[in-house]
């Protein structure tokens, strides 16, 4: 049996670890909204090193960074899959129609469920809510949950 001590630390490092997702997650939404509102979709070395340079300010953020730049990345490679999903789960929305930030939000969620930490659906969008209610409009949070959950029942 562990010592209360032992179990401290494992949820120390546990907490660590949701936290540097979480981070990780907000850094890539960050990326791909600005390469949606510049209109384009480059995930090239060069925009990278760019975004890295610009916005990763401490230690955690560049601990973060190689999550989120794998969700990016995937994102990057994936996006005419994921807007397809996206489009066939918004039956009654358009891509164009969305916001912004809740488009990124939702690729970047569909991106994990389905091509990065496929096996977890439930945090990707739990994460991508969560996400929605800091970032978005006060309905975004139920309108982001409806999508992607429809999105997780697809790809199930």
């Amino acid at each position: 049996m562990k010592t209360a001590e032992e179990q401290n630390n494992i949820a120390a490092k546990q907490q660590t670890f949701q936290l540097r997702r979480r981070k990780a997650r907000c850094l890539a939404m960050q990326f791909i909204f600005q390469m949606d509102m510049n209109k384009q979709c480059r995930c090239d070395q060069e925009q990278l090193s760019r975004f890295q340079e610009t916005w990763l300010e401490d230690e955690n953020q560049r601990k973060a960074w190689k999550y989120a730049r794998k969700i990016i990345e995937a994102t990057c490679e994936n996006l005419e899959e994921i807007d397809r999903l996206l489009q066939k789960a918004a039956s009654n929305w358009s891509l164009p129609r969305m916001s912004y930030i809740d488009r990124s939000i939702m690729r970047i969620a569909v991106s994990e469920i389905a091509f990065t930490e496929k096996k977890l659906p439930v945090i990707a969008i739990n994460e991508a809510v969560e996400l929605a209610k800091i970032y978005s409009e006060a309905a975004s949070a139920a309108f982001v949950n409806g999508i992607l959950d429809k999105v997780r029942k697809t790809l199930a």
